[in-house]
């Protein structure tokens, strides 16, 4: 299981944009923190979103943004 400790570190994107991207949508409810990856910094393309509850994978999936 995926968890935020950074074990996984090495599966996800490179491209950690810095936080919520433009257009994204609100954080699901009851998550602790949710972190935003791309494939290109500064994409119009959709951000994975991965959120995590207690310390462990909570949701994940691809969210809209909007262009900067």
């Amino acid at each position: 299981m995926l968890r935020e400790d950074g074990e996984d570190a090495p599966v996800l994107p490179q491209v950690n944009d810095g936080g919520r991207p433009r257009g994204a949508p609100a954080d699901p409810r009851g998550a602790d923190e949710c972190r935003f990856y791309r494939i290109r910094a500064n994409s119009p393309s959709p951000a994975y979103r991965l959120c995590f509850t207690g310390g462990r994978l909570s949701h994940k999936g691809e969210v809209p943004t909007v262009r900067r």
